[in-house]
């Protein structure tokens, strides 16, 4: 008599919030003697390509994913969250890019919010609690197992690289230089790089922790002041190219697919720097840490407000 196949239609991965590689998965199943595995992230088909590489001779994987969604309840108070497998569809199919996006971007902002209601409750957020860890990029970005951490580039205290300052208009001097970015009176700070090599893409989050909210707010103020001295030279578009601000955020986006994003929230002022990701990847990252508000400042301003207190930027 035949035995019939094993088979194991709902796991997750690294690509998500499994705690084990798309190999490693693999490797698992087979040893436990599964026939049939479908990979089944959250939100991402990010582990598909590694988890089909791995795939001892024999066993047979069925590709698909777990997407959150909503299901309206009858009642009045609110909707039931549902999650909802799906197998064997097209990932490229615009609509499944589309709301895998959008799944993503909500469970950031999520987060954020999350976050907010600690700080309210006496419990503010540092620099560990808002940095996303390796998985966590994975799935933001899509990149899946390719995207790795630069081990020469995660470290604890901010750097400056002089070979890159010599020779910048000293207006602009800051953008290589971690100590001029966050100001001197950072007490934590963390910044990790990333790497995507088929794509030539990196990506790198810092967060920078202050004594206090308010020194925060000041190091955020004179950031965005340094911004616009350096864009009021006659290099500084090369550096910072266009650029806006708001009470709470702060965006650069040089010619090309390089760009920067800052956001302050309570002690903590966070950075995402990119090159060769989509545009929406960095503000997916930074709203991690917080929510964008209505921008109040753009381009050639000279005036921001920031926490309630206006700095000129003459």
């Amino acid at each position: 008599m035949v035995s019939p196949p094993l088979i194991d239609l709902h796991t997750h991965s690294t690509a998500s919030d499994g705690t084990d590689t798309p190999e490693q998965l693999v490797a698992a199943a087979h040893r436990a003697g599964v026939d049939v595995l479908a990979i089944t992230d959250h939100d991402t088909t990010g582990g598909w390509d590694a988890a089909a590489a791995a795939l001892p001779t024999g066993m047979r994987l069925v590709r698909g994913a777990e997407f959150s969604c909503v299901s309206p309840t009858g009642r009045e108070e609110r909707p039931v969250s549902v999650h909802l497998l799906g197998y064997l569809f097209d990932p490229t199919h615009p609509a499944i890019v589309a709301e895998q996006s959008r799944l993503r971007d909500e469970r950031v902002h999520r987060l954020a919010r999350i976050t907010e209601k600690m700080a309210a409750d006496g419990y503010p957020v540092d620099v560990e609690s808002v940095m996303l860890d390796q998985s966590q990029m994975r799935a933001i970005t899509g990149a899946g197992e390719s995207l790795t951490v630069v081990p020469s580039m995660d470290g604890k205290v901010p750097v400056d690289v002089s070979d890159l300052m010599n020779g910048t208009p000293k207006e602009c001097q800051w953008y290589f230089a971690e100590t001029q970015t966050f100001g001197p009176e950072v007490e934590e700070f963390h910044k990790t790089t990333f790497q995507n090599p088929p794509d030539g893409g990196l990506i790198s989050e810092g967060a920078a922790a202050y004594r206090d909210p308010e020194t925060a707010r000041h190091a955020f103020a004179d950031l965005v002041g340094r911004v616009y001295d350096c864009g009021s030279t006659e290099l500084g578009s090369t550096f910072i190219g266009e650029w806006t601000a708001d009470a709470d955020t702060l965006r650069m986006r040089s010619t090309g697919t390089c760009g920067r994003d800052y956001r302050i929230k309570n002690v903590v002022l966070a950075e995402v720097s990119f090159c060769s990701f989509p545009e929406s990847i960095p503000a997916k990252s930074c709203s991690s840490f917080s929510i964008a508000m209505r921008p109040i400042c753009r381009m050639g301003c000279r005036t921001v407000v920031s926490g309630g207190l206006r700095y000129s930027l003459m």
